[in-house]
């Protein structure tokens, strides 16, 4: 199912990460407790990548992980019936 984007705006809000710190910037798709699908956009201008690999930025792979983490936040406060509500 295509995400809702009032929910993905909800289930950002309950996260404990700041905007800086959010490696989330589209919820794709959404089946609430089940299976998500995000989406960030690396811009270029992230500081974190000034010092990672400079010239050839990489996207940091515990950002990639810390991502998929933020993903299963939002997914776990997706479900009305999980214990995240």
């Amino acid at each position: 199912m295509n995400a809702d984007p009032s929910t993905f705006a909800a289930a950002l809000q309950r996260l404990p990460h700041g905007p800086e710190f959010r490696f989330i910037d589209r919820l794709i798709e959404l089946e609430p407790g089940k299976r998500g699908v995000g989406q960030y956009t690396v811009r270029g201008d992230e500081p974190f990548l000034r010092g990672h690999f400079p010239g050839e930025p990489m996207m940091p792979g515990v950002l990639l992980v810390e991502a998929a983490a933020q993903l299963a936040g939002v997914l776990a406060q997706s479900d009305r019936d999980g214990a995240a509500w």
